[in-house]
C-alpha cells in the first residue's frame, strides 16, 4: 500500500492549494485535451476526464498529479470503457519522468508503442515509468500495446507501483514481458504490489521472457494473488524473476482464481489450418491452431520430455495469427512434417525466436523459419533466432531462408552440446548465418562447449545493405578467454558456397573462429564465397589462440583465394591441413606466421576440383574430378563421418574416401553414385526443366494416392493425380508448370509431394527455369 499512501499524504498536505481541472471533448471543460491539462496542472491537482477516447501520448514530469476518468469521484465502472487514452502507436500512452507521485484511475490505457530509449528500440508500450515515482493504478485496463524492450502494458524501472484492481491485457513485447516489467535501476530499488482486496488480473499478454510478469526477484518475496491469470501451474516462461547473474528463480509464487488455459503435461499437436486453440491439442482430431499456443500451454514441470508436433502448412502472423518471437522451453522439441512442408514465417515483422533465458535438452526438427526480421533497434539488432541452452540444443533438418538478422541468422549462446544436422541455410540477409559464442550463464563454468555441424549447406548467404553494418557471410565461432574450456567446432560434409560478406574487423571473412577455439573441418567444400573488399579481408579468419584441424576438404573458387592465420605470441593460433585441396596452396595462407603455426602436408593438392556445376548439387564431384579417392580415412580423434554426403549417397565406398562434401563413385561405366541405387518412389527429368517435366511414381495399389506441387511456402499449387483406389504400381505423370487454376508459375524449385492414404510417402524437389 505503500503508494496509496503517498497518493493520500499528497492530497491532505495540498488540499488547500489544489484544484480540480475538467477536461472534456466536447469544450464545456476546462481542457479539451489531457496534455494540456496537464502543461496547466501544479503538484496537488487532480485531472477530471470525461468520457471519449484521448488520442494522445501523456508525459508527466516534475508534478505530482492524480489523473482520473469519472470512475474516481463516482465509483462507476462503466466510466473505465468509456474513457480512453489511446496511444495511437506513436509512443507510450502515458510517460511518467523522474521523482513523481501520481494515482491514475478509471482509464482504458490502449495502443500504446512505447518509450524510445535512445537505442532504437521502445519500452512501456501503455505506461513508461522511470527513476524514483511512486504510482497507484486503479481500475485501468491497460491493453492492446506494443514494445520492443520490455513491458508492453508497463515498464516500471527503478521507481515503485501499487495496482488495484487493474486488468493488464493483451499486450505485446519482443523481449522482456508482454503484460508488465518492474526492474531495479542500478542502484535504484524497485517495488511492486498487487492489491490484494481489490484484485488485479494479468493474462493472454506475449513476449518471450516473462510473457506476462518480470521483476527483479527480491521485489515479491511472498508471491502474488490475481484474480485471473494466463495459465495454471505457470512456470518462468510465464513469470519471470530475474536475480542478480542473469538468470531467473525456476519457483514461481502465483495465485489466481481462474486461469484462461490448463496447463498440459503431455504432448501437443498444431494445425495451423484446421486446428482451434479451444481444442485439447492431444492429438491430430484436436490440434491446437497456433504454435504460441502450445508453447503457452505445454507445461513440463516434471521434467520429462514433451513434444509439440505441426503438421503441413504456414505458422505466421498472417496466416494462422502466430505470436513471434518464441522461447525455447526446456525439454520441449519442436517438430515440423519437413523443413519444405512446415513453415514458421514471421512475414518480416520480428524474430522467429528470441531465447533470453538458457534452457536444457531442446530440439527443433523437420521445418523452415523463413521471412523473419532481426534488425529493430540496437539491441534487437541480433538475428532471426536467438538461442541459449545450457545444455543440449539440437537443430535437425531445419532450414532458414529469406530471414534478415543484423548480425546473423541465428545466435547460438552457450552452446554447450549443439548439434546442427542436415540443415540448410540459404538466401538470407545480414550477419553470419550462425554466430555461436560462449555464455557467462551456464551452471558449470568449466564444462567445455561443443558444436557439431554435419551434412549442412550454407548457400548465397548475403549482406543486408539497410543496416549499419552489412555483415554478410556464414559462419562465426566465437569464444573467451575467460572460459576454462575452448569451444570445440566438428564442421563435418558441409557446403559453404556462394556467400559474400562486407565489413572489416575481427568479424571479416565468410567464416571466422577466434578467441580460444577448437575446430575441425572433415569433408566440407568452401567454393566460390566473395569478400567485398578483397584486398584486406580473408574467406577464412582464424585467430587468437585457436586451433583449426582441416582433411579432405576443399577450397577453391573463393574471392580471395585466402586464409589468414592470426594471434599474438601469448594466444597463438595453429592450423594444420591435410588431404585437401586448397587453390593458391601453402601461399594462399596468410597472417601472422611466425607467432603462429601452420603445418601445409604434402598430401594436399592445388588445381581445379572439377565440380559439375549443374542440377541440384552443382558441387558434386565430376568423374574427372582430382578429388576422387584423395581423401584419407585417418581423421581427427572422436570424429566419425556421416553415412551419406549431402546428396543422400553413401559417404564412404570401397574402403576410400573424396575431398569434399560430395562423394564419387562409379557403380557402372556411365553412371554416378549421384544417381538413385533402387527405384524412388518419385523420379523427375530433365530436371532443372522449362516447359514441361515428366514424373515417374512408384505407387502402392488399393489404397488412395494424391500427388501434388507445392512452392516454398507450402501452398499446393497443382494436383497431378488423385486417385481414391489406386490400382496402378507405376505411372508417368507430365506438368507443363503451370498451377491447377492453369496460369503459367514463375521460375523457382517447387516440390512434388506423393501421400498415401492421406500420409506422405515421398517428396522430390524439381527446379522451374
Amino acid at each position: 500500500m505503500k503508494n496509496l499512501l503517498c497518493v493520500l499524504f499528497l492530497l491532505a498536505t495540498t488540499l488547500s492549494t489544489a484544484q480540480t481541472i475538467t477536461v472534456k471533448q466536447d469544450g464545456t471543460g476546462m481542457f479539451t485535451a489531457i496534455q494540456e491539462a496537464i502543461d496547466a496542472a501544479v503538484s496537488g491537482d487532480t485531472i477530471l476526464v470525461w468520457p471519449g477516447t484521448y488520442y494522445e501520448n501523456l508525459y508527466i514530469e516534475g508534478k505530482n498529479l492524480t489523473l482520473g476518468s469519472l470512475n474516481l469521484t463516482t465509483g462507476d465502472p462503466a466510466y473505465i470503457a468509456q474513457t480512453i487514452i489511446d496511444g495511437n502507436n506513436s509512443g507510450s500512452c502515458i510517460v511518467l519522468w523522474r521523482n513523481i507521485t501520481a494515482l491514475i484511475q478509471g482509464f482504458t490505457i490502449q495502443h500504446g508503442s512505447g518509450w524510445e530509449n535512445g537505442l532504437g528500440t521502445t519500452a512501456g508500450g501503455g505506461i513508461y515509468i522511470f527513476t524514483q515515482c511512486d504510482l497507484n493504478i486503479n481500475q485501468c485496463v491497460v491493453q492492446d500495446n506494443s514494445s520492443d524492450a520490455g513491458g508492453g502494458g508497463i515498464c516500471c524501472t527503478g521507481s515503485s507501483i501499487f495496482l488495484s484492481g487493474t486488468i493488464i491485457r493483451n499486450n505485446f513485447d519482443r523481449s522482456n514481458s508482454g503484460g508488465i516489467i518492474v526492474v531495479n535501476q542500478q542502484s535504484i530499488l524497485a517495488s511492486l504490489e498487487f492489491d490484494t482486496v481489490n484484485l488485479c488480473s494479468v493474462y493472454n499478454n506475449f513476449s518471450p521472457k516473462g510473457r506476462d510478469i518480470f521483476y527483479s526477484n527480491d521485489l515479491v518475496p511472498n508471491g502474488f494473488k490475481l484474480d485471473t491469470f494466463t495459465v495454471s501451474n505457470p512456470s518462468r516462461y510465464h513469470v519471470f524473476q530475474r536475480q542478480d547473474n542473469g538468470n531467473a528463480d525456476d519457483s514461481v509464487r502465483l495465485s489466481a482464481n481462474t486461469y484462461l488455459y490448463e496447463s498440459v503435461d503431455e504432448d501437443l499437436f498444431v494445425d495451423p489450418v484446421l486446428g482451434d486453440n479451444a481444442n485439447s491439442g492431444l492429438n491430430n482430431n484436436e490440434a491446437l491452431k497456433t504454435l504460441e499456443c502450445a508453447m503457452l500451454r505445454i507445461n513440463n514441470q516434471t521434467n520429462k520430455e514433451l513434444t509439440i508436433y505441426l503438421s503441413p502448412g504456414i505458422f505466421s502472423p498472417i496466416t494462422n495469427g502466430d505470436k513471434f518471437p518464441l522461447s525455447l522451453r526446456s525439454n520441449v522439441s519442436i517438430v515440423g512434417s519437413g523443413y519444405l512442408s512446415t513453415f514458421l514465417d514471421a512475414n518480416y515483422l520480428s524474430n522467429h525466436f528470441r531465447s533470453m533465458v538458457l534452457q536444457n535438452n531442446c530440439s527443433i526438427e523437420n521445418l523452415s523459419f523463413i521471412n523473419g526480421y532481426g534488425d529493430i533497434g540496437q539491441t534487437s539488432k541480433i538475428s532471426s533466432c536467438e538461442f541459449r541452452s545450457d545444455d543440449n540444443l539440437n537443430l535437425d533438418n531445419v532450414g532458414f531462408s529469406n530471414n534478415i538478422g543484423h548480425r546473423n541468422t541465428i545466435s547460438i549462446f552457450s552452446c554447450r552440446n549443439t548439434n546442427i544436422i542436415d540443415c540448410e541455410f540459404a538466401e538470407n540477409h545480414g550477419g553470419k548465418a550462425i554466430w555461436i559464442t560462449s555464455d557467462y550463464y551456464g551452471s558449470d563454468p568449466e564444462k567445455a562447449d561443443t558444436v557439431i555441424i554435419k551434412n549442412t549447406v550454407f548457400r548465397h548467404n548475403l549482406p543486408y545493405y539497410d543496416s549499419i553494418i552489412p555483415y554478410g557471410g556464414s559462419l562465426l565461432v566465437k569464444s573467451t578467454i575467460l572460459n576454462y574450456n575452448p569451444i570445440h567446432v566438428e564442421v563435418v560434409g558441409c557446403q559453404f558456397t556462394e556467400n559474400t560478406t562486407d565489413m572489416n574487423g575481427n568479424f571479416t571473412g565468410s567464416i571466422n573462429l577466434y578467441d580460444h577455439v577448437d575446430a575441425v573441418f572433415v569433408n566440407t567444400t568452401i567454393g566460390n564465397n566473395q569478400m567485398i573488399n578483397p584486398n584486406t579481408n580473408p574467406i577464412m579468419y582464424i585467430g587468437d589462440q585457436t586451433r583449426v584441424d582441416m582433411r579432405n576438404s576443399v577450397f577453391y573458387g573463393n574471392s580471395p583465394s585466402r586464409i589468414m592465420l592470426s594471434g599474438a605470441a601469448e594466444t597463438p593460433s595453429i592450423l594444420s591441413i591435410s588431404h585437401s585441396l586448397i587453390e593458391g596452396g601453402e601461399s594462399a595462407i596468410s597472417g601472422d606466421l611466425l607467432n603462429n603455426t601452420l603445418v601445409y602436408d604434402a598430401s594436399n593438392i592445388d588445381t581445379d576440383p572439377q565440380w559439375v556445376n549443374y542440377g541440384e548439387f552443382p558441387y558434386a564431384l565430376s568423374g574427372i574430378s582430382p578429388c576422387i579417392d584423395a581423401g584419407t580415412m585417418d581423421l581427427p580423434e572422436g570424429i566419425s563421418l556421416p553415412a551419406t554426403d549431402l546428396a543422400g549417397n553413401p559417404r564412404v565406398w570401397g574402403g576410400s574416401v573424396d575431398m569434399g562434401a560430395y562423394e564419387f563413385n562409379p557403380v557402372s561405366i556411365g553412371e554416378s553414385r549421384l544417381q538413385p541405387q533402387t527405384v524412388a518412389h518419385l523420379t523427375a527429368m530433365p530436371n532443372p526443366f522449362t516447359h514441361e517435366i515428366s514424373i515417374t511414381a512408384q505407387l502402392t495399389t488399393a489404397v488412395s494416392v494424391r500427388i501434388t506441387v507445392h512452392n516454398l511456402l507450402g501452398r499446393e499449387v497443382a494436383c497431378l493425380m488423385e486417385q481414391t483406389d489406386n490400382r496402378l504400381s507405376l505411372t508417368s505423370l507430365q506438368w507443363d508448370g503451370r498451377s491447377s487454376t492453369g496460369d503459367i508459375l514463375p521460375a523457382g524449385v517447387y516440390l512434388v509431394s506423393l501421400s498415401e492414404n492421406n500420409k506422405p510417402v515421398a517428396s522430390l524437389r524439381v527446379v522451374k527455369e
